[in-house]
Parts: structure tokens; sequence; C-alpha cells
């Protein structure tokens, strides 16, 4: 009986391997087979008695027929035909399961491997279109179907990436959200630093809370974050107010004419989290910003020749003659307007008024890093370019990876660096063609377009701030050259 049970588990256990039989059929055989084999041990014993007794001439007890009959003895019970029925019944209960698995089981299979197939086809669609939330999405759902490892590892490579985040100081707890919709909930990653297996690929919001500091948000899409150093938290005192930390590093302008710029290494900086309002550009012109000429200090050129402060100043007037941005009236904005971003400004005004407040244009690079165009098919479809006109600041849900609102789309946004006497202006406001927030733009610097409006930086770390301050000329090809 164990010879032939140990035949039988063998001969199971290759079925199992490759006929893919589960590995429930392996257990239910072994567990028959063992209850079989005391009740095979008794038949072989208490019939080994009766042979006994006949080999000694009948002088047993039952063949004497003092003791009860045959049937009511042990030795009754236990038969060989009796074995055989059971021996009958266990096959019978084990072939009914395990066809009724064949049937039943092969075909959820074959509906599991088709679903299989058909969302593996989807995930290839929907990273096509770099829909990458979706695939990523039906990726956790197949993960459980999946039994083969090799598949599921080409799965997870299509849909996301290990990755690693620090923050300085370490200890912060760190979330992640996808960027759209505005209001997704948001999962917890674990403590800084943490290894995240299965980062999805696309924009991504990653959040860092740590007590005794303010909570900083970034985002992902062109795969930033994987070689990014920590991220720097701050502290109310050390971050200005209303302003973002953006992160530094190795800064390259991805622009029409402007690819040729080489790259610039770049220090952290702060930028304002909004543009410049209406009431914020006011207290500039009631404290008499436009007659003290302490913070004009850029030579004002025009067609030229240079002119003096007062020539100057004297076309930097509202439509009712006074000093103000070229859309107010009567030195002030219309009623209500407060949070609508300053416009009708001049590169020379956005100058000066970045002084009165103690801060910065931001240079090109500067800006550019800040906005990281590779994120422009999230940031685009969520800011202002309706044509209708500038709306309140962060009106909007276009953010960029480090916090700033209305960077693409609301207002044009002036910059440090000059073209001749142009001013590079970037972004693109309500009234220009979406592909501005990825253009490099200029115009003249005594230029006071309704689209005009100002966001300011600071520069905690001077690195590179010169060069990346330079003229820049930009680069056009010369077809008829050719």
């Amino acid at each position: 009986y164990l010879a032939g049970s140990w035949v039988v588990l063998q001969v199971i256990d290759v079925l199992t391997q490759n006929v893919a039989l589960p590995p429930w059929v392996f257990t239910m055989t072994l567990t028959l087979l063992i209850i079989g084999l005391p009740i095979t041990a008794a038949t072989a014993y208490f019939q080994g008695i009766g042979r006994s007794s006949d080999r000694l001439g009948g002088h047993g007890a039952a063949a004497a027929g003092s003791g009860p009959s045959d049937a009511t003895t042990p030795r009754g019970l236990f038969t060989w035909g009796n074995v055989l029925k059971g021996g009958v019944a266990a096959l019978a209960l084990w072939g009914v399961a395990v066809t009724g698995w064949m049937v039943l089981g092969a075909r959820q299979t074959e509906e599991s491997e088709w679903d299989l197939v058909t969302g593996l086809d989807e995930i290839r669609r929907l990273v096509g279109e770099y829909e990458y939330p979706g695939a990523y999405a039906i990726a956790r759902e197949l993960d459980g179907v999946i039994s083969n490892d090799s598949v599921r590892e080409s799965m997870w490579a299509e849909v996301s990436r290990t990755l690693m985040l620090e923050t300085d100081p370490p200890g912060a707890m760190a979330f992640r959200r996808d960027y759209t919709p505005a209001d997704s909930e948001w999962e917890e990653l674990g403590s800084t630093p943490v290894e995240v297996e299965r980062f999805p690929l696309g924009l991504s919001r990653v959040r860092f809370e740590l007590e005794g500091y303010l909570p900083r948000e970034t985002s992902d899409f062109s795969g930033r974050l994987a070689a990014a150093p920590p991220f720097r938290l701050d502290t109310e005192e050390t971050l200005p107010r209303g302003m973002t930390r953006v992160s530094g590093g190795s800064a390259k302008i991805w622009a029409p004419g402007l690819e040729q710029l080489d790259s610039l290494a770049l220090g952290d900086f702060f930028m304002d989290i909004h543009e410049v309002t209406n009431r914020d550009y006011k207290a500039f012109v009631d404290a008499g910003g436009y007659r003290d000429p302490a913070c004009w200090t850029h030579p004002f050129e025009r067609d030229g020749r240079t002119l003096s402060f007062d020539e100057a100043v004297a076309g930097l007037v509202d439509q009712t003659g006074r000093p103000g941005p070229s859309g107010w009236e009567v030195g002030s904005y219309p009623e209500g307007a407060d949070d609508i971003p300053v416009t009708g400004v001049s590169w020379y005004e956005a100058e000066a008024y970045a002084c009165f407040v103690g801060k910065a244009l931001p240079t090109v690079y500067h800006w550019y890093t800040a906005a990281d165009p590779f994120s422009s098919n999230h940031v685009v479809p969520l800011s202002n370019y309706d044509g209708q006109g500038p709306a309140p600041v962060g009106q909007y849900s276009g953010v960029t990876r480090d916090g700033a609102y209305d960077m693409a789309g609301n207002v044009r946004e002036w910059t440090r660096n000059p073209d001749g006497e142009a001013r590079y202006i970037q972004g693109g406001g309500w009234n220009d063609p979406e592909y501005a927030f990825n253009d490099a733009i200029t115009s003249l610097a005594f230029d006071r377009s309704p689209g005009n409006g100002v966001r300011l930086v600071q520069y905690p770390d001077t690195t590179n701030i010169g060069a990346a301050s330079a003229e820049i000329e930009k680069a056009f090809r010369d077809y008829a050259a050719e």
C-alpha cells in the first residue's frame, strides 16, 4: 500500500507541473491515501487472524461458532471487498473534484487570460497616449491575476519605476497623488528617506510633511525626482511669505531659438506662488514709486537713444494720464479686481517694482527651471488661455512642479534677460495661443500691452546669476542660405 501510494503521488506531482493542476489536488490525494492507510492495515490484520485460525484446524472461537457471527466482528467489517468499495468511492470523489475543476476552472482561467491580454493591451495603449494614471490603475487590478513573474515585471516597468525620495532634514512623511484631479486623495509612501518600488510614471504630486517645518509640494513628469537631491524643507523663518522654493540643478532651456544655449548650474531659489496682483502693485504706486528714481536703475533705451528718467516715466501713465499701468484709471484699478494680476506694465516698471519690494525678475534660465515646459500637456489644459481676460491668481489649478500657479497663461511674465532693446516675456497670457508656454517670446522693454504682467524671485544662492542674466540673442536658421 505504501509503495503504491508513493507511485500515485509521483504521478499526481508530474501532472500538477505539466497539466497545471491546482496544488489542492496533490493535497487531496495525499489526504485520501492517509485515510486509507489505517483501514488497509486493519483489514490486513483482521483477515490475517482469520487465516491463522483456519490453519490451526478450526479451533478458533469463530470456527467453533461460540462467538458472534462474522457480520458483527471487525473481521466482518474489515474485508478486502469493503476496502475495494472504499477505494472506488475515494477514486470517484477525487475524479469528480478534479473533473469539476477542469471544466469550471479551465473556463475561468480562459476568461482570466482573456482579461489579462485585454488589460495588457489597454495598458500599452494608455501609455502610448501618456495616460499613465489610467494605465497604473489597470496594472494594480491585474497584478493579482498574473502568475508569471516575468510578465508582471514587464507590466510594471511600463507604468512605474523605482524611486528614492529624500528630504533635508530626513524623517518627513512623503505622500503622492495624481496631478489631476486637484482633489484626488494623497497616498502615504513612508518616512524619508524612502524607496518607492512602484512609483507611477507620468506627472504626480509629491508632498512632504515634517513637524516644525512648512509642508513642501513638488511634482515630477520628466523623471526629475529620480535624480533629485534631497528636498530641503523650510520653516516660516527661512521661506519668504507668498513664495515657494524651487530646486536648482543643471538648467537647460528647451525653447525654439534657444536650444543652442549651454546648460547652467543653478542654486535653489524662491519664486512667487502667484503673479503680482493689482493690490500688490498699488502699494508701489501709492508710495510714489513713479516719482522716486531710486529703483529705476536701468538705462531707458528707445529707438537707439537713451532717455532721461523724466522723459521715460512721462509715458508710463494710465488712461487718465496718472502714473500707473496702462489699463488703470485715476491712479487705480477697477473695483473688485484686487486679486487680478497687474497688467499693462513695461519691463522698466516691472524692474522698478521688483526693486521696491526687495526682489528681482527671474532670468530666463530660472523661469524655465520653475516652469518645466515638459509638463505642458498637464499644466496648459488647466491654465487660463480662454481669451476672456485675466483671472484672479490661483483660480486655475495649473500648477508647476514646485507649486507656482499661472506660469502658463493668465498674463505674460517679464524676465531679466535682454535681446537688444527687447526683453524676454514668458508663459503666454490669456489672449495668447497655448504653445506660448513653451516658446521664447520677446517684447520691447517699453511695451505695455494688456497681457504683460509680473512674477518675482529671490536668489538666496547666486550661483551663475550673472551668466543666467546675460543678453540672449535668438538663433534662427537662415534657410535661404542653405
